[in-house]
């Protein structure tokens, strides 16, 4: 059930967050999935992330935890309050690494 309503999440999200500059599919559906980025203002973490993800060619979108926007889709989808987080076939990556962030979009 839980596997269901993530999933039910991740596709509202997909329809109703605006896109971002890492989004490289923003709003298609039937394209690759994207991985969802929480992130933070200043944080170098999520830069880092957001670079390896551009020069990797890998979708994503950002998703901001500073706006009410943001805290609300982290809430509803159980995403901690943190930086950076992943969320990726319902599944969570908490902090970043180079290899973690690649292992776990190949999967």
């Amino acid at each position: 059930m839980r596997s269901l309503f993530v999933a039910a999440m991740m596709a509202l999200i997909t329809i109703s967050l605006p896109s971002q500059a890492g989004s490289v599919q923003a709003g298609m559906q039937g394209g690759p999935a994207e991985v969802l980025m929480f992130t933070l203002p200043g944080c170098s973490y999520c830069k880092s992330a957001k670079e390896l993800m551009l020069k990797k060619h890998i979708p994503f979108r950002e998703v901001d935890l500073s706006t009410d926007e943001g805290m609300r889709t982290a809430e509803a989808m159980k995403i901690p309050p943190m930086a950076p987080v992943f969320a990726y076939k319902n599944r969570v990556l908490q902090g970043y690494t180079e290899d973690r962030l690649l292992k776990f979009v190949e999967n």
